[in-house]
């Protein structure tokens, strides 16, 4: 039996917009690839609008990840998105750097330079990775 690919697609989960996680996983099912979501933040509508909720999942992600770790997952890919912190982008290179014997990267680096994308002072940090 072939073995089912999984990506890793490491983005927030916004509910008004066409973007993030929620965009990201039917394509990816439709080409036959198991998506699995690590959530960076959940968000009502996506940061162009003028006013959205913002629920942070910093604190969340290691923990996340290490039940992923913990089941010794394994990836073909990751794929990033939306980091609203300049501590994700740390927990996101460490997760990289655990699986990159493996995974390739995908990464949506251009979000990373947008206002949205990096919030307050992270933004000129998440820009140099």
């Amino acid at each position: 039996m072939e073995k089912q690919k999984k990506i890793a697609l490491i983005n927030d989960l916004t509910g008004f917009g066409r973007c993030s996680t929620a965009v990201m996983a039917p394509i990816v099912s439709a080409l036959k690839i198991q998506a699995v979501a690590v959530p960076t933040a959940i968000l009502s509508a996506h940061t162009q609008f003028p006013t959205y909720y913002f629920d942070d999942y910093t604190d969340r992600m290691k923990d996340y990840i290490q039940t992923y770790k913990d089941l010794k997952l394994d990836f073909d890919a990751i794929s990033t998105g939306f980091l609203g912190s300049e501590q994700q982008v740390d927990i996101v290179l460490d997760f990289i750097r655990h699986l990159r014997r493996t995974a390739t990267l995908s990464s949506s680096i251009r979000s990373w330079e947008t206002m949205g994308s990096c919030i307050g002072r992270t933004r000129k940090r998440c820009a140099k990775r």
